[in-house]
């Protein structure tokens, strides 16, 4: 069902053609998640088509799921450009909304407030809600006396070349071990340091 206000773009189906060297995939998942919403919403912003060709720069996606569904119409908008200056708007299409971000906070506000039903046209797995449902998003509450800033802060820590050696290491090893890179060198170095000076040998008094 393609949405009323967008009635007057619509063309005959088979009358566009999928970009052949369309560099954006879509897999099984994302086909029956746009299908979802097609059924669900209806076709609410249209394709956007070169009108040299025919060529679909913007909603290959879409027009491969509303075949599926057996539509016979599709709204699409015609784009008189050259073929190099449709291609950079195709790659920039995908990749500009590639860029935002979940703010999975609000998100989970959004699920929370709607019934389970109505959760599954939106192109997310019950596997990735839950979790967000299950999540405390209440900020973690500090100790004053762990957060007041140090009376005297370290801000540097020399060693010798020997020593540093050693740091190093023992940061790559960590890394490997733990597989991140969570304690910084500076960390390391602070503790290596503390270690070397309590082992320095003492002269004799």
């Amino acid at each position: 069902m393609i949405h009323p206000q967008l009635k007057s773009l619509a063309v005959p189906i088979d009358s566009v053609t999928p970009d052949p060297e369309n560099a954006r995939k879509h897999p099984q998942r994302n086909i029956e998640s746009i299908k979802d919403s097609l059924r669900q919403f209806g076709q609410r912003k249209p394709i956007i088509v070169q009108k040299e060709g025919r060529i679909v720069r913007a909603g290959n996606g879409t027009l491969e799921s509303a075949k599926a569904l057996g539509w016979t119409e599709i709204a699409a908008i015609f784009v008189d450009e050259e073929e190099l200056q449709a291609k950079r708007f195709a790659v920039a299409d995908n990749r500009t909304a590639e860029l935002a971000e979940w703010d999975f906070e609000q998100l989970t506000k959004i699920f929370s407030d709607m019934p389970e039903a109505d959760r599954a046209a939106l192109g997310w797995a019950d596997y990735e809600i839950q979790p967000l449902l299950a999540s405390d998003w209440n900020p973690a509450t500090v100790d004053p006396e762990f957060s007041a800033p140090l009376k005297d802060p370290v801000s540097k820590v020399y060693l010798r070349s020997d020593q540093k050696a050693i740091v190093d290491r023992a940061c790559e090893l960590y890394n490997q071990l733990h597989g991140t890179n969570y304690l910084p060198s500076e960390t390391m170095a602070a503790i290596c340091q503390e270690y070397f000076e309590s082992n320095e040998p003492k002269d004799d008094q």
